[in-house]
């Protein structure tokens, strides 16, 4: 770290090492550089000889400096973004663990657990090196669909992985469909052993996706232009975010409250549509009609989602306005 400048380290198999060694990492490390980025993989991968308290992904609270891989939003979103729900709706639960910041949230954690103290220690992903790229796992899962199809679930991952209220994180190469194709036409779904050949990054085909490069670079704007997803403990999760209703029971969406100064009040509102029909969330607020990135606002209460598509609305609320209005009816009463 001194010498050079290193500020991040990725622990593999974190889980096979002992919360109080993580701690003194983190605290030896923060002392130099209080913006280090410490994380891992919170689990083990087979029974270990060590019997005390491990940095797994379900102690992540008594390590909060450090970050996890969130797997359980990882499988969700495989799933949810393949219209799989999973037995007994398990992805449709992992995606809202994973939306949270797999820390406590209401009545959500009776069901799904709790791991974290504050939602960036949660690494939310679709895909990374040990699997198939998520293209590929798209047209593996959705055999029956087309390329368009295949695209826009692509576009919906990424959405999700920049929604959530964790650390978003995602493979190199996925921002324009990467794919490890082997010679008889087979996907690799683990391609340690394959070579430069199956997992060199064909550039190429960046400049032939650039429409996806720019879709994720959309993404990546808005996440760094709002402080929605970025919040600071769980409880100001639990306090600002709430699930909205849906008339599918397939479509996940939820709004976040930001009030400023007490006067304004900024909405910020994530809805994922899996199916291939139109769907509709109830907003709260006016209806708006989106499709991909574009916005209508119309007069009802509904947010009408097209089919496989990830949105964001963000809606502002200027509260002395109305104060204002209040104020010169009573005077003229």
């Amino acid at each position: 770290v001194n010498e050079y400048h290193v500020d991040g380290f990725r622990f593999d198999l974190m889980g096979l090492i002992d919360v109080e060694t993580m701690r003194s990492v983190q605290d030896s490390l923060s002392k130099i550089n209080p913006d280090i980025i410490i994380y891992g993989e919170g689990w083990t991968a087979g029974d270990t000889v060590y019997k005390g308290k491990k940095a797994e992904s379900a102690n992540a609270a008594l390590l909060p400096g450090i970050r996890f891989f969130n797997n359980v939003y990882r499988y969700g979103i495989q799933g949810y973004i393949s219209d799989d729900m999973g037995k007994n709706n398990d992805n449709y639960l992992w995606v809202q663990f994973g939306v949270t910041g797999a820390g406590p949230y209401k009545e959500l954690s009776k069901l799904t657990g709790k791991w974290t103290s504050c939602p960036k220690q949660s690494i939310q992903y679709s895909t990374c090196h040990d699997g198939y790229t998520l293209y590929d796992l798209i047209r593996t899962r959705c055999q029956y669909g087309n390329e368009e199809e295949w695209k826009k679930r692509n576009q919906m991952a990424i959405a999700m992985v920049m929604t959530g209220t964790g650390t978003p994180f995602f493979q190199s190469g996925e921002e324009f469909l990467r794919s490890k194709t082997g010679a008889d036409g087979s996907f690799y779904s683990n391609s340690y052993a394959a070579g430069d050949e199956i997992n060199a990054l064909n550039w190429e085909q960046r400049s032939e996706e650039k429409d996806m490069v720019e879709y994720y670079k959309k993404w990546i704007r808005l996440r760094k232009k709002t402080t929605a997803f970025t919040m600071q403990s769980s409880s100001e999760c639990e306090k600002k975010l709430t699930f909205l209703e849906s008339d599918s029971s397939r479509v996940i969406g939820y709004r976040i409250t930001q009030t400023y100064a007490g006067l304004i009040k900024k909405h910020t509102i994530a809805a994922y549509n899996p199916t291939p029909e139109e769907k509709k969330v109830t907003s709260g607020w006016k209806k708006i009609k989106v499709d991909a990135m574009s916005v209508t606002l119309c007069e009802t209460r509904e947010l009408t989602i097209g089919a496989y598509i990830g949105i964001v609305v963000i809606l502002l609320c200027v509260l002395i306005q109305i104060r204002i209005q209040r104020r010169k009816r009573r005077k003229r009463a």
